[in-house]
């Protein structure tokens, strides 16, 4: 059976989770931000959002 590992902590309301090239990309919605989170724990902060990051995903920049 796989093992699981906590990759990222401190998320508020995590929200529209997609898998691609390698990373995990996800928004949090009350900290206003698009991240993603790498198999190694690493993570980027893609774009901090005025207010709810809501359908990130069609943005040019998702890439998915």
């Amino acid at each position: 059976m796989p093992e699981f590992a906590i990759l990222i902590r401190g998320l508020s309301f995590t929200e529209c989770p997609r898998w691609h090239d390698g990373r995990l990309y996800l928004s949090d919605f009350y900290t206003h931000r698009v991240l993603t989170v790498a198999i190694d724990g690493t993570t980027e902060t893609l774009a901090h959002v005025p207010n709810s990051p809501l359908d990130w995903d069609s943005w040019p920049m998702a890439g998915c």
